[in-house]
């Protein structure tokens, strides 16, 4: 029957189009059921293209006028790693907005962006390259389960609704609402338990089923179910001994048949190389392949399959019907793309690029900024400062002459530095001091170096390290590596002790992105003869003799190459390199500034976690404690702005300040809104997503995925600074009259008074947690059912309602695989009112 519709389809074009030089395919008529036009196009491939569309980069197939396409894309926080485009709050930044509309209006903005950058690429070259399509691989619905983890920046929240919330927002704005077309596609990643860097390559989460029900999942079965996501990536990690992305329970039991998803499961990364490489469940490539594909894995990101499923194929381990039932689901979302139609047919197709960091989406930069930034101390009311008050102020730090986006970022063209912002808003009655932090020498960190574009499979930021078992760089490379700082510490380097190396030498390459323009430091020190090359000049130095110290202009909107090359290196030798910032005024410290000035503003970063890289400690960076303690005891009125890509232990330096500021990484905005909430023209807002411990030795190992052994708010029974949820307001609500009504057997509908009775207008998100005494029993002390963020004028009272539905009530039960939802009563808990209630 199939091909008979299409034979008959075929003959319709055909008589119309006889006066045609080329033919026109069936596959080529929007006319068609999309499901007739993917058998037409498959049936016309060979086996070698199909297994072509099940990679990365697809080659063209020029006998049927198919340009050749990269899936490869992203768009984290805004289009990423293309070019100019609008950069938005990182993921941890916008889960503090608690804004479920906000976060659907960022990513339509960003599929507005990224569909402008696709069509403008295709009609210059013809085709598009990597970072230039239309598949995207956001947003990442790993929860924050541990602020250890280097991706914590990533996440929305530590809670499953939250997470799955804003997530599913997410993915409807990225695909659009047409019900024929996808604006463009959605990837959520990485499925699952994907919560380790030090071990995400080949580690395996040992997960019970209870919390993968109840914790990993829900954000991922959200983003299907209720956001029809069109991809879903696979993690590099195992699950209980099985790699994510060759384990059918994951892909096809859970995710297909349960949730019924069906798009396209794409690997990341080398995901199916590191089944055999790594995690040694397979005992070949192509058997690595095999199990991926059977498994429900249809795509490789890295092109295994290319060369694998061949193999497979020709060894018997998976037939021709494996690979079609692969591409039939790939081919699908490309013709939902519009990718084999007229543009004319396609209603994404012209949407003009001055969207492109356009004013509106710069206004919507900004609005995010202003809602995820969160106010964690305001002792005295120190905030907000009087703009119309005569002043000195004293700006400490780097970080006010600098704009930082982190990783999976786009380059606007507006980048306005704090201290420019302020300069220009309050200059004309505040007499502004800055300050660098200090002159002090210290490793260059990661964020600094940008490897080249061949590297961003395995991570760009850091160096590429090319290692040598022997003394002058002679031959090929024992292992070429991704290193994150030049550190190196033979006798501690475990990768090399393994290969029982008696002489050494490393070459490190990479691009310095310095973060202002000036004169920097760069010193070199260790047990090698030194050659290095920064830009086009060239220094040495011989072992034994003092360190290298370089002074280099550096401009930040260029980078300069740098190569370190290390002869010789001594056995148990060290090689690293450090630098000084530019230190402003160096006959001023920040102390001697802040004694002379009526308030100092501290602004310091901490984002020594990222891709590749946990952290070791959540303690605040030795140097920047001190310097907060330092200027607070010279000035009372101290402030302290904290942008970090974690939850740290930031309540060692609250003693030392009235006001902290939690700016996370939020954005092209930040900037200005930080000036309007430091001078009261915004009110703070943002509730945090996520726990501010107290003491980190009362978390469990990061390897442990039971969340009743005191993951999250939901079971953790320590010491907390600031809890899930916690953010400061200049104004104050108070809540009153709370009503719970039974909407029949699957939802409710909380009900509550809000009241600003304060003297700011402002925001506040109304938060539900439900308890029972049975969940109590099992350890899990509360959960959020139902949030909302709204608007209070000062003086005002309104009435709010919000719709829950029962499905964070429902526990699974592990004996008899269900979810049952407990009798008796619940408590619900909305600011500080409660009400019983059952279902």
């Amino acid at each position: 029957m199939r091909n008979v519709l299409i034979v008959f389809f075929s003959l319709l074009i055909w008589l119309e189009t006889t006066s045609a030089q080329e033919p026109v395919y069936p596959f080529r008529d929007a006319r068609l059921p999309v499901d007739v036009r993917v058998v037409d196009l498959a049936d016309r491939l060979t086996v070698e293209e199909k297994i072509g569309f099940l990679c990365a980069k697809a080659p063209a197939i020029d006998r049927l006028n198919i340009p050749a396409y990269d899936w490869w894309s992203e768009a984290l926080h805004g289009v990423a790693r293309n070019g100019k485009a609008t950069v938005f709050p990182k993921p941890i930044a916008l889960g503090s907005t608690w804004d479920t509309g906000l976060i659907h209006r960022i990513a339509d903005a960003i599929s507005d962006e990224a569909r402008a950058k696709y069509h403008a690429a295709l009609k210059k070259q013809g085709f598009t390259k990597r970072y230039e399509g239309l598949t995207f691989f956001s947003p990442t619905l790993n929860i924050a389960r541990d602020p250890r983890w280097g991706r914590t920046s990533e996440c929305f929240a530590e809670d499953p609704l939250l997470t799955g919330a804003l997530g599913t927002a997410f993915v409807k704005g990225l695909q659009g609402d047409d019900p024929n077309y996808l604006k463009i596609l959605a990837t959520p990643k990485h499925f699952v338990a994907n919560n380790e860097e030090n071990r995400r390559n080949d580690g395996s989460a040992a997960v019970d089923e209870t919390s993968l029900r109840e914790y990993y999942f829900p954000a991922f079965r959200m983003s299907v179910e209720e956001g029809n996501a069109a991809s879903v990536m696979g993690a590099y990690n195992a699950l209980n001994g099985i790699p994510c992305c060759a384990n059918p329970f994951l892909l096809t039991d859970v995710l297909r048949d349960e949730w019924g998803f069906d798009g396209v499961v794409m690997s990341d990364g080398s995901a199916v190389e590191k089944i055999y490489t790594h995690h040694h469940y397979a005992d070949s490539p192509e058997e690595g392949a095999a199990k991926a594909l059977l498994a429900g894995c249809d795509m490789s990101l890295r092109d295994e399959y290319r060369e694998g499923l061949k193999k497979a194929l020709l060894a018997g381990m998976i037939t021709e019907k494996d690979i079609e039932r692969a591409l039939f689901r790939v081919l699908k979302q490309r013709f939902r793309l519009g990718m084999f139609d007229a543009d004319s047919v396609v209603p994404y197709s012209h949407i003009p690029a001055s969207v492109i960091e356009s004013e509106a989406h710069r206004k919507l930069a900004l609005e995010a900024a202003r809602k995820s930034i969160v106010l964690l101390e305001n002792k005295d009311k120190i905030l907000p400062l009087d703009a119309g008050k005569k002043m000195k102020i004293a700006l400490i730090g780097n970080d006010f002459q600098r704009t930082y986006y982190g990783d999976y970022s786009g380059l606007p063209d507006s980048n306005q530095t704090l201290y420019e912002v302020l300069q220009r808003r309050y200059g004309d009655t505040v007499d502004w001091q800055w300050v660098a932090e200090s002159s002090r020498e210290e490793p260059v960190a990661s964020q600094y170096m940008i490897r080249g574009e061949s590297f961003a499979y395995e991570g760009k930021l850091g160096l590429t390290g090319y290692y040598f078992a022997n003394g002058n760089l002679e031959g090929d490379p024992v292992t070429i590596r991704h290193d994150h700082q030049v550190d190196y510490r033979s006798a501690a380097d475990a990768d090399l002790a393994i290969r029982r190396l008696t002489e050494a030498s490393v070459r490190w390459e990479t691009n310095l992105h310095a973060p202002v323009s000036g004169d920097f430091t760069l010193i070199f020190r260790g047990d090698a003869d030194l050659t290095v090359k920064i830009g086009s000049r060239v220094y040495q130095q011989k072992s034994g003799e003092q360190p290298l110290a370089i002074t280099a202009e550096l401009d930040r909107s260029t980078p300069c190459p740098i190569r370190i090359e290390a002869r010789n290196i001594r056995l148990n030798g060290n090689v690293e390199m450090t630098w000084k910032w530019p230190s402003g005024n160096v006959n001023m410290t920040p102390e001697r500034v802040a004694a002379q000035s009526d308030v100092a503003i501290i602004f310091l970063r901490d984002d020594l976690a990222y891709e590749g890289r946990d952290r070791e400690t959540l303690a605040v960076q030795p140097h920047q404690a001190a310097l907060v303690k330092a200027v607070g005891k010279v000035n009372p009125n101290t402030i302290l702005l904290f942008g970090s890509s974690a939850p740290l232990l930031v309540g060692e330096l609250a003693p030392h300040v009235k006001a902290l500021l939690n700016v996370w990484i939020a954005g092209q905005g930040e900037s200005e809104a930080l000036a309007e909430i430091l001078f009261g023209e915004t009110n703070p807002s943002g509730k945090s997503p996520v726990t501010f411990f107290s003491d980190e030795k009362q978390l469990p190992p990061l390897d442990d995925y039971n969340i009743t052994h005191g993951r999250s708010y939901q079971y953790f029974k320590g010491d907390v600074r600031y809890p899930f949820g916690y953010g400061l307001s200049y104004t104050e609500f108070n809540y009153r009259n709370l009503k719970v009504k039974n909407l029949g057997t699957d939802s409710l509908l909380v009900e509550v008074q809000v009241s600003n009775v304060g003297n700011y207008d402002g925001e506040e998100v109304v938060q539900c947690f439900a308890t029972h005494s049975v969940w109590e029993d099992s350890g899990l002390l509360r959960r959020l059912v139902g949030f909302q963020r709204v608007y209070v004028p000062k003086g005002k009272t309104i009435f709010v309602q919000i719709p829950i539905a029962k499905q964070p009530f429902e526990r699974w039960n592990a004996e008899s695989d269900e979810w049952v939802t407990r009798q008796g009563a619940y408590k619900l808990y909305a600011g500080d009112q409660s009400i019983t209630f059952s279902w």
